[in-house]
């Protein structure tokens, strides 16, 4: 009898257990909790200002997580990274939930970034609010994601 009532125990721990893995999603994390710098970006020959902004966040112990890189003269975001272990934590969101403000605050009609169709970032987190194209700027020849802002 003790016996079983133990083996029961273990079964309905280790079911409780499984169940709580499966659900368990990462913890979102804030922006508030990163330093960010921001740069200038310069061309490489005249070392003059050539329109793009760079924002790189970092931990507490100064390690890289992310950055982003995108143009102030057309809205184009140009690299968006973000470290695997914190992704699907709400950074990506709220790192391009700035950058569309900040562009907003200048004039900027529409964001946009080439990519491949099937991109996990655009393709996925950004569906309802970006559309794809073959052509999502004037500018280009390649196919991206754009959204009018």
């Amino acid at each position: 009898m003790f016996r079983t009532i133990i083996i029961m125990l273990i079964v309905a721990l280790s079911w409780s257990s499984f169940q709580y893995i499966l659900n368990k999603k990462p913890k979102p994390l804030s922006l508030d909790n990163f330093k960010e710098i921001r740069d200038v970006g310069n061309d490489n020959w005249n070392k003059i200002p050539n329109g793009e902004i760079y924002l790189k966040y970092f931990s507490d112990n100064g390690k890289e997580i992310g950055y982003i890189n995108y143009r102030i003269s057309t809205g184009q975001i140009c690299l968006f990274q973000l470290e695997e272990e914190y992704r699907n934590r709400g950074l990506g969101k709220q790192i391009l939930g700035k950058v569309i403000n900040d562009l907003k605050k200048l004039g900027i009609k529409e964001v946009w970034a080439i990519t491949t169709e099937n991109h996990e970032f655009w393709s996925n987190v950004y569906k309802k609010s970006f559309e794809y194209k073959k052509r999502p700027h004037k500018s280009v020849t390649g196919s991206g994601y754009s959204m009018k802002i």
